[in-house]
């Protein structure tokens, strides 16, 4: 099992302030070939914030490829 994350900043011509991003994952490895994760993420910029979470599975097709498959909703809206 892992826990991993990730933050990032992205100027935008849009929005002021530019976007920022941050997630947080949680990994498990199910055998040598496949993966589960959790992942809990968030937009936000100068007008909102939008948090996110998404799971799914990924497969180890050989050292250099993997298929993912994923789904995710809002959690601010529950869609």
């Amino acid at each position: 099992m892992s826990l991993g994350y990730n933050l990032g900043w992205e100027a935008s011509s849009a929005s002021e302030g530019g976007n920022t991003m941050t997630s947080l994952v949680l990994s498990y490895t199910a055998g040598e070939q496949l993966g589960l994760f959790v992942e809990a993420y968030e937009n936000s910029n100068m007008t909102g914030f939008a948090p996110y979470l998404d799971y799914g599975l990924n497969w180890l097709l050989n050292d250099d490829m993997q298929m993912d498959i994923s789904s995710g909703i809002s959690i601010e809206t529950g869609t």
